[in-house]
């Protein structure tokens, strides 16, 4: 016990006193592309629908969980099964924790709000069947995908650490393509926005690719001909995506072989382009990284990656709070502009001061929920 909570202080001042890196930049790009996403409809229409359009948030969230479980937790898995198992179960009872809290805050709030003839027994059903992932709260319906990705996680790699990743691999793509013809069949409660049977795929990929530390190979930080294939994959894929909206030969194509472009549900054309824009994110911060490290805006995003959970965490009880009170004039614009100070500025002297009183027992419950 006391090996581990010696390990564990370790890991924290880790974390707190690394700058920033091609991961952590990544992370603060998925909630960049969240924040554009969900505050879309303030900007103008063109842009709002390229935000739109062009959404791999939750691709990339989902992508980059799977990396971290592949290159930090899997290793610990193979040599202490116990101690890896009880890490990722911790992890989940944090965001699991954060759950409830958005769903005894915003969410209730909201609720009520929106029901004001309800009965009382209405608010429990509400929070029972919210907490249980029964019915799906807006802009909350995130977390309960990775609660049960990281709740399956030491199965997943206790198979792989066995040498069976190959069976990981063959199953995770038989589920990916029983659910690409049935998304629902496994659902649970009310019709969920993001059925895990097919994102699951997002997280298996990210574990090989964490197993391999690719963000760390010499493909991604060297090779030429890698990175023209992503882009010239990626361009492909752009095609399929706004193939429907300018029909053509490749649109027939596409529909005659039912794999034109969907993300709900998604199917294999939309994973293969939030998998593709993603691997050419990875490629180009890893790439031009020591050019662009010490830029004001890569370490703000970089910022917001290092504390991504926390980020969303703040980004949902605004903008659930823009959604209860938008009939007050100007109250959005003055709730958006506090998320936006919130990350420029606050979460940057959270960082300073998590830096500077590591063992602030405020800092302690910070890092360990949020970090």
């Amino acid at each position: 016990m006391e090996t581990l909570l010696k390990k564990d202080i370790i890991l924290r001042q880790e974390c707190l006193n690394r700058g920033a890196n091609p991961l952590d930049l990544l992370r603060g790009l998925a909630i960049l592309d969240m924040l554009l996403v969900h505050f879309s409809y303030v900007f103008p229409t063109i842009l709002q629908k390229f935000f739109v359009y062009h959404d791999v948030a939750i691709d990339g969230f989902i992508l980059i969980s799977g990396y971290t479980v592949g290159k930090y937790s899997l290793p610990i898995f193979i040599n202490q099964p116990l101690s890896g198992g009880k890490k990722i179960l911790i992890r989940t009872i944090k965001i699991y924790s954060v759950h409830v809290s958005l769903v005894c805050t915003v969410g209730l709030m909201q609720f009520i709000v929106n029901n004001k003839n309800m009965l009382p027994e209405n608010i429990l059903v509400f929070l029972t069947d919210s907490l249980l992932f029964k019915n799906q709260v807006g802009l909350l319906h995130i977390l309960p995908v990775f609660i049960l990705l990281y709740l399956y996680s030491p199965a997943i790699l206790s198979i792989i650490s066995n040498g069976y990743g190959w069976l990981v691999i063959v199953v995770s793509g038989l589920l990916f393509f029983v659910g690409t013809n049935d998304p629902l069949i496994f659902n649970y409660g009310a019709p969920t926005i993001f059925p895990l049977i097919v994102w699951q795929v997002f997280f298996i990929v990210g574990i090989f690719l964490g197993k391999k530390d690719m963000l760390h190979s010499q493909l991604l930080e060297s090779s030429n001909m890698f990175l023209l294939l992503l882009v010239f994959f990626f361009v492909v894929l752009l095609f399929a995506r706004h193939a429907a909206f300018y029909g053509g030969v490749f649109y027939d194509f596409l529909h005659h072989f039912h794999i034109e472009y969907s993300k709900f549900p998604l199917n294999l054309t939309g994973t293969l382009f939030g998998a593709s824009a993603w691997f050419l994110f990875s490629s180009l911060c890893v790439r031009y990284w020591e050019n662009i490290e010490r830029s004001p805006l890569v370490l703000i995003i970089s910022i917001m990656g290092k504390n991504a959970l926390f980020a969303f965490f703040i980004h949902v009880f605004l903008a659930k709070i823009i959604e209860i009170y938008r009939f007050i004039p100007l109250f959005t614009f003055v709730i958006i502009a506090v998320n936006i100070f919130i990350y420029i500025y606050f979460l940057r002297e959270i960082d300073r001061w998590l830096m500077k009183e590591p063992d602030n027992l405020l800092s302690k419950v910070f890092i360990w929920l949020f970090q």
